[in-house]
């Protein structure tokens, strides 16, 4: 991903990226929207062998409860805009959050 205004959105909850199984890196900058409601929806959606996130902001865009997952390291920062509530656990890095309700 190039750009602070670059947007990823997989649309429906059940896409999956690299659905074949774990490969490539994601990287860069701009925004990508999480929108799977599986145990750990940000590497179930978008399944990369390496994630290099500390410049992405992770939109939880999910119509139902999702929980933020402890095992991607670095988020850039967090944006919660889906219709349900999101779980943070136990993580131990500082984040921006943002919460954005649907209108």
């Amino acid at each position: 991903m190039n750009g602070a205004g670059t947007l990823f959105t997989p649309g429906s909850p059940t896409v999956q990226i690299n659905s074949a199984g774990n490969a490539g890196t994601i990287t860069g900058n701009g925004k990508v929207q999480v929108t799977s409601l599986a145990p750990n929806p940000f590497s179930t959606q978008y399944r990369f062998a390496t994630f290099g996130v500390t410049a992405l902001t992770v939109e939880w865009a999910g119509a139902g409860d999702q929980g933020i997952e402890n095992g991607v390291p670095g988020y850039g920062g967090i944006i919660v805009s889906g219709g349900g509530s999101v779980e943070t656990g136990t993580m131990a890095a500082a984040f921006r959050l943002e919460h954005h309700p649907s209108a």
